[in-house]
C-alpha cells in the first residue's frame, strides 16, 4: 500500500515532467495543426520515400514504418515522422521505454502532422441489385456491397467494429431509431431511439427485460432484417445495454432479447420515462446516406454501405482494423508530439485494454509506468461497440501528462480515462496524472474520467457536447481520488453533473460548470460520496486512513438550465460517514445549494451568489438569477453588464481555511504554473479574487451555440395555415438573431442532405401550399453558424376537415341474380378505424317504387337480421334501379361486416362502405334522372364552406360501357354484371372539395343509352 500522502509525499520515486509555462495573455487550447517541432532527430521515418531494410539515420535513409525505427529506438532517442502526402501509417506504434533523463522521444518532422490510423483500405465494392432487396430493402441502388470479407479482418474479429469510413468520413452504422435524430454521431443518444409500445419483462425481482413491442415499426421489416440486428436498449439504473435480437416473433411483433451473458444488472427493466426506449442496431432497410451494416456468416460478412458520392467507392473506403494506435502497456519514459491517431475500433468487454492510445501495469506488486508525456495530438474518430472506457486509457501509470491535446468524437467512450487502484489496493493511487489545456469534444460519456488518482490535475480545458450517452456526467473522479485540482475548465453543451464517489480532498476553482439540461433536475455538482457504509473500500482515503480530506467549490459559476425556478439543488455536498471530507464553498454563483452542516469547513463557506434558493452564510448574496444573466430561459448565459455579481464582495483564497490551519493551492499542487491566472488566463489576484470564475465575464471564451433543446414544432401543417416552432434552448454566452430555412422532405427517414429547400422560405413562419400535400416540412434555426432542425412528423394536409372518402370493401359486394324480399345478405368484413362510414347501397327493384332496405352493422358472420340497425335514406330512384345510404357517424374500431334486406325483390344489388373521416352531417341533392340517356349532371348547392360534395349515378347495364365524369376525383366505376340491361347496374361515384358555398355539378359521361338512369348529390360536413 502506498501510506505516503500521509506525510504529504509519495513513497514512488518518480522524475516529474517539466510543466509548460504559462502563456501570458492568450491559450492555445487543444491541438495545433502545423506546429514546428524541428528537423534534428536520431531515427527518421517517411512512408513515401523510407523503407524499412533503410537504416534510418538520416531523412534520406528513413525508415517506411514508425514501429521499424521503435524497434532499434534507445533511450534519449528523438524519432521524427515525416507527412509528405497525407497518406496514414495504417499501423500499430509498440516504443520502447526510456529511462530517467533519456526519454524516447517521437514527433512530426519540421511542422508536418503525421497520421497513424487503425484503418485499413476497403475495396471491391459494387452496387446492390435486385437480388439484394430482401436483405437491404428498397434503395439496394444505393447501396454498395462488398461480400466474403473474412471476419478476421476486423478488430478482435468482430465486424460490429468495421467502422466504415468515406473519404475520412465515418458513415454511421443503420439504425432502427427516430427520424431526425439530434444526436445522429452517436448510438446511444436515448432521447433519438424509439419508444416502445410495450417492454415485456419476467416480473420478478429483479425484474428483467425480455423484449419489446412496437409493430408500427417493426411492421414495416421483415423477420430476417430484425434478427440480423442488435439491440440497443435503456435499463435501470440509468444505463445502456447493446445484445443482439434473439428472435422476432411475426405473430405478436415481439424483439426477443438474445440475454446470453447478460449480467441481471444488465437488463434490469427502468423505471423513468426512459424505460420503454430502444433502437435497432444493424437493421438494413433503415440505411439512409452515409450508413454502413453487414451480414454476418460466420467466417465471413457481407458488409453494406450507402456513400454520398458514389466517386468515392473505389479509391476512398476504409474500415478499421487494429484497435491499438500507440500501445503504451508497461512502458515508460515517453514524449510524443504532434501525431494525429485515429479510427481504431473494437468490441468487447470495456476492461479488455483496446483502445486507441493505451497503457496498462495492472500487474500486482509490479512497479507503475511512470512519465509518459503526449502533447499537442489529436484523437480523433475511434470506435467502441458498446460502452467502454477512453481513447486515452491509462491504468497504473504515474506521471501521465496529456497536454494540449484534442480527443474528439469517441464513440461510446469517455474522453480520457486515467484509471488507478483504490487507495488500500495494490501500490495504492498513481500520482501526478495531468491533462492540461485539452479539448474533448463528442465523446458519448463523460470527458473527463479518473479513478484512483492522488495528487493529479485537470486544468484549463473545454469539454464539448460531452455525454449523451446514458448515465453521462461532466467530470468524474471515483474510487479512492485525492487531492485533485479542476482548475479554469469549461463544460459547454454537456449534460449530467461533476461528481466524485469514495474520494477527498478535491479542489473545484474557476470553473465553468452549468447545470443537468434536463427539465427534471438541477444539479451541476453533487458529492456521491458513500453514506451508510462501514465498508473501508467504499470510503474515501481521507477518512479511510483518517487523514485530511477538505474539498473546496470555490470561483466557480454553476448556471442553471431553464428551469431555475423548479431546482434548488445545483451544488449538492456532504456525506454523514466521511468524517474526513470537510467542505468548503467560496465565491461562486449558484442556484441553490444543499451543504451538510456538519461537514462544514469554519469560515469555509463565503460570498455565495444565490439566484435561487437560500443563502447559509451572511456574507452570502441571493439574487434573481433575471439580475445575473441575459436569458437563462432561452439559454444566453451571458452575464449581464449590470449584474450585481460584477462587484460583489468576495473572500480572499490566498489561503484556505481548513482543520489544521490555512492552507494555500500552491502548496498543495506545487507543479501548477498558473494560480495567477482566472478561467480566462487573464491576471487574477487570489487575495482579492472575482464572484464566479472571470476577471471580467465579459471575456468567457466564445464557444459556437450548442443546441441543448431543439425548437419544437408549433402548429398542424395545413394547407394555407401556419406552422412554425418554439425557441427551444440553445447555450450560449450571448445570444445573436436568429435565421431560418424551411424544407421539404419526401420520406421521414431521408438524410438531410436530401432534403430540397423551399425557395424564399426564410421566415419564422411557413404557410404549406396544396402541392406539398403529403409531403413533409422541416425547419432549419441557425445561431452562430449552429443549426437545429426540426421535422415535422405528420404530412401536410388538406385545409379541408374532410378527408377524402376511401373504399373499405375491395371489391364491393354484389349479387347479380334475384333475391327475394326479406333476405338478409352480408358483406365481406372490413376494418374500421373510428372514422364515420356512408354505406351505399344501390338496387335493382323488382317493382317501379321505392323499395325499403334494412341495414345492419356488427361483428362479422353473425346471426342473419342482428347487428346495430341504420337509417336507410334513398338518394334516387329511376322506374326500379334505386341508390340508397346510410350514415354510421361512431362505428368503433376492428373488424365488421354490413347485413341488408330489402321488403321488394331485389334482382341485383350492390354494397360500398367509404370512410370519411371527419364527416358529421349531410344534405342531399334531389335526383337528375333520364331515360336511355349518355349523360347525367348531378347538382347540389352547399350551404357552408370547407364541405365535401360526393356524386352518385347508375343506370341499367347490360354491355358495360364505362361511365366517365368531367370533373371531380373518381371514387368507384363498375358494372356488376352482364345479364343484360334488366338485371344488372352500372354504378359510379365522384367526389370534390367544396371551399365555398355555391353550386356545384359534375356530368357523368357515356356511349350509348342503355335505359334508365338516375343520379343525386351530397354534401358532406364537418362538425361546426
Amino acid at each position: 500500500m502506498n501510506f505516503g500522502f500521509l506525510f504529504g509525499l509519495s513513497l514512488l520515486t518518480t522524475t516529474a515532467l517539466t510543466p509548460p509555462p504559462v502563456v501570458p495573455s492568450t491559450l492555445d487550447v487543444g491541438f495545433k495543426a502545423g506546429v514546428n517541432n524541428g528537423t534534428d532527430g536520431d531515427l527518421f521515418v517517411c512512408n513515401v520515400t523510407g523503407n524499412d531494410a533503410n537504416d534510418g539515420l538520416t531523412v534520406g535513409t528513413a525508415k517506411a514504418t514508425v514501429q521499424a525505427a521503435a524497434s532499434i529506438a534507445s533511450p534519449g532517442d528523438k524519432v521524427k515522422i515525416r507527412n509528405q502526402s497525407g497518406v496514414p501509417y495504417y499501423e500499430t506504434i509498440v516504443p520502447p521505454s526510456g529511462t530517467s533523463g533519456n526519454r524516447v522521444i517521437f514527433e512530426g518532422y519540421a511542422a508536418e502532422d503525421p497520421i497513424v490510423s487503425g484503418a485499413q483500405v476497403l475495396s471491391g465494392g459494387v452496387v446492390c441489385t435486385l437480388a439484394d432487396e430482401a436483405t437491404v430493402g428498397p434503395n439496394y441502388a444505393s447501396i454498395y456491397k462488398v461480400t466474403g470479407l473474412p471476419v478476421a479482418s476486423f478488430p478482435v474479429s468482430n465486424p460490429r467494429a468495421a467502422h466504415v469510413h468515406e473519404n475520412g468520413t465515418r458513415l454511421l452504422p443503420c439504425m432502427g431509431r427516430a427520424p431526425n435524430p439530434q444526436y445522429p454521431h452517436t448510438e446511444r443518444a436515448t432521447k433519438d431511439h424509439l419508444n416502445a409500445d410495450s417492454t415485456l419483462t419476467t416480473g420478478g425481482d429483479p425484474d428483467l427485460i425480455t423484449g419489446w413491442q412496437k409493430p408500427s415499426f417493426t411492421d414495416s421489416f421483415t423477420q430476417a432484417q430484425i434478427e440480423n440486428c442488435d439491440v440497443l436498449f435503456h435499463r435501470a439504473p440509468n444505463g445502456d445495454t447493446r445484445a443482439p435480437v434473439l428472435s422476432f416473433d411475426t405473430g405478436t411483433d415481439t424483439i426477443n432479447l438474445d440475454a446470453t451473458g447478460l449480467s441481471d444488472n444488465d437488463r434490469t427493466v427502468e423505471t423513468n420515462e426512459n424505460k420503454d426506449r430502444f433502437a435497432l442496431i444493424n437493421l438494413l432497410p433503415a440505411m439512409r446516406k452515409g450508413e454502413w451494416g453487414f451480414v454476418d456468416n460466420g467466417a465471413t460478412i457481407d458488409l453494406y454501405f450507402w456513400p454520398a458520392d458514389t466517386a468515392n467507392v473505389a479509391l476512398n473506403m476504409e474500415y478499421s482494423a487494429r484497435p491499438i494506435a500507440l500501445n503504451l502497456v508497461g512502458k515508460s519514459y515517453l514524449e510524443f508530439r504532434s501525431i494525429t491517431f485515429r479510427q481504431t475500433a473494437a468490441s468487447g468487454v470495456q476492461y479488455d485494454g483496446n483502445y486507441c492510445i493505451a497503457a496498462d501495469n495492472s500487474v500486482g506488486g509490479s512497479p507503475y509506468q511512470t512519465d509518459i508525456l503526449i502533447e499537442n495530438c489529436l484523437v480523433d474518430d475511434t470506435y467502441r461497440d458498446g460502452r467502454s472506457y477512453a481513447p486515452i486509457w491509462a491504468r497504473h501509470v504515474n506521471n501521465l501528462h496529456v497536454i494540449q491535446c484534442t480527443i474528439r468524437d469517441a464513440i461510446n467512450q469517455y474522453g480520457v480515462f486515467f484509471q488507478g487502484s483504490h487507495w488500500n489496493e495494490y501500490d495504492g493511487a498513481p500520482t501526478g496524472g495531468w491533462f492540461d489545456r485539452g479539448i474533448i469534444e463528442r465523446c458519448d460519456a463523460t470527458g473527463p474520467r479518473f479513478y484512483g488518482q492522488e495528487d493529479c490535475m485537470i486544468t484549463r480545458s473545454y469539454f464539448i457536447d460531452c455525454g449523451q450517452a446514458a448515465h453521462a456526467n461532466k467530470g468524474n473522479m471515483y474510487s479512492g481520488g485525492h487531492n485533485c485540482l479542476w482548475w479554469g475548465n469549461y463544460w459547454w453543451g454537456c449534460p449530467g453533473y461533476w461528481t466524485y464517489q469514495r474520494t477527498s480532498a478535491q479542489f473545484f476553482g474557476f470553473n465553468f460548470c452549468p447545470a443537468n439540461t434536463l427539465d427534471t433536475d438541477g444539479r451541476a455538482i453533487e458529492d456521491q460520496n458513500y453514506d451508510g457504509t462501514a465498508d473501508l473500500a467504499n470510503l474515501s482515503p481521507a477518512t479511510g486512513q483518517n487523514i485530511p480530506g477538505e474539498t473546496y467549490v470555490f470561483n466557480s459559476l454553476l448556471a442553471p438550465f431553464r428551469n431555475a425556478d423548479s431546482y434548488t439543488n445545483t451544488l449538492l455536498l456532504g456525506r454523514t460517514d466521511e468524517d474526513e471530507v470537510y467542505l468548503g464553498v467560496l465565491n461562486c454563483i449558484t442556484n441553490g445549494s444543499s451543504i451538510l452542516a456538519s461537514r462544514r469547513i469554519t469560515d469555509g463557506l463565503k460570498t455565495n451568489t444565490y439566484t435561487n434558493g437560500t443563502p447559509i452564510d451572511a456574507s452570502d448574496v441571493a439574487t434573481a438569477y433575471g439580475l445575473v444573466y441575459e436569458d437563462v430561459i432561452l439559454g444566453d448565459l451571458a452575464i449581464k453588464s449590470d449584474s450585481p455579481t460584477r462587484t460583489a464582495t468576495s473572500t480572499s483564497i490566498a489561503t484556505l481555511p481548513s482543520r489544521a490551519g490555512p492552507i494555500t493551492l500552491a502548496a498543495k499542487f506545487p507543479n501548477y504554473p498558473a494560480f495567477d491566472r482566472d478561467i480566462n488566463n487573464e491576471v487574477l489576484d487570489l487575495g482579492n479574487p472575482p464572484v464566479g470564475p472571470a476577471v471580467n465575464p465579459d471575456n468567457m471564451h466564445k464557444f459556437a451555440p450548442s443546441w441543448i433543446v431543439r425548437p419544437a414544432p408549433v402548429g398542424a401543417p395545413v394547407v394555407g395555415g401556419s406552422v412554425t416552432c418554439d425557441d427551444g434552448y440553445v447555450m450560449a454566452f450571448g445570444h445573436t438573431a436568429l435565421t431560418y430555412q424551411w424544407y421539404l422532405v419526401d420520406d421521414l427517414y431521408d438524410h438531410k442532405d436530401d432534403w430540397t429547400p423551399i425557395d424564399g422560405a426564410d421566415a419564422a413562419t411557413y404557410t404549406p401550399l396544396s402541392a406539398q400535400i403529403g409531403k413533409y416540412l422541416a425547419r432549419r434555426t441557425t445561431m452562430g453558424g449552429k443549426s437545429a432542425d426540426t421535422l415535422f412528423n405528420t404530412p401536410v394536409a388538406s385545409a379541408f376537415p374532410i378527408e377524402n372518402p376511401v373504399n373499405l370493401l375491395s371489391p364491393a359486394f354484389t349479387k347479380d341474380s334475384s333475391t327475394t324480399s326479406g333476405t338478409w345478405l352480408e358483406t365481406a368484413s372490413f376494418t374500421v378505424s373510428d372514422k364515420p362510414l356512408m354505406v351505399v347501397v344501390e338496387t335493382i327493384n323488382g317493382a317501379i317504387a321505392d323499395a325499403g332496405i334494412s341495414l345492419t352493422i356488427g361483428t362479422p358472420s353473425r346471426t342473419l337480421g342482428t347487428g346495430t340497425a341504420l337509417t336507410e335514406n334513398v338518394g334516387c330512384r329511376r322506374t326500379r334501379n334505386q341508390t340508397s345510404y346510410a350514415l354510421v357517424l361512431a362505428p368503433g374500431s376492428g373488424s365488421q361486416s354490413i347485413q341488408v334486406s330489402s321488403d321488394d325483390t331485389m334482382t341485383n344489388v350492390r354494397v360500398q362502405v367509404i370512410e370519411i373521416g371527419g364527416m358529421d352531417t349531410v344534405v342531399a341533392s334531389g335526383e337528375v334522372e333520364a331515360s336511355n340517356p349518355t349523360s347525367l349532371s348531378p347538382t347540389i348547392t352547399t350551404g357552408q364552406t370547407n364541405t365535401m360534395v360526393l356524386y352518385f349515378v347508375n343506370r341499367y347495364d347490360g354491355t358495360e360501357d364505362p361511365i366517365s365524369w368531367d370533373g371531380g376525383t373518381p371514387l368507384y366505376a363498375e358494372s356488376t354484371g352482364v345479364d343484360g340491361p334488366s338485371s344488372t347496374l352500372y354504378v359510379a361515384a365522384a367526389y370534390e372539395q367544396a371551399a365555398s358555398t355555391g353550386v356545384y355539378s359534375q356530368t357523368a359521361s357515356w356511349v350509348a343509352g342503355q335505359g334508365a338512369g338516375t343520379s343525386f348529390a351530397i354534401e358532406v360536413r364537418a362538425a361546426a
